[in-house]
């Protein structure tokens, strides 16, 4: 059940696809993800386990 009224869902899920996208963008930079490797060690006190993209998601 979505919070949004169905009018609003499809620029909703627009919305949220291009900020995913944007966030991978930013990752794949090494110099970003190198940064927050550090950050996240510091913040947790161990190392950011990287999760591999799939594209198994399911688009509701």
């Amino acid at each position: 059940m979505s919070v949004f009224t169905p009018e609003v869902q499809p620029k909703a899920r627009v919305l949220c696809r291009s900020l995913a996208r944007i966030v991978q963008e930013y990752y794949r930079d090494p110099q970003h993800r190198a940064e927050f490797e550090k950050w996240h060690l510091e913040k947790y006190g161990e190392p950011y386990e990287w999760v591999p993209e799939t594209n198994d998601r399911e688009d509701t």
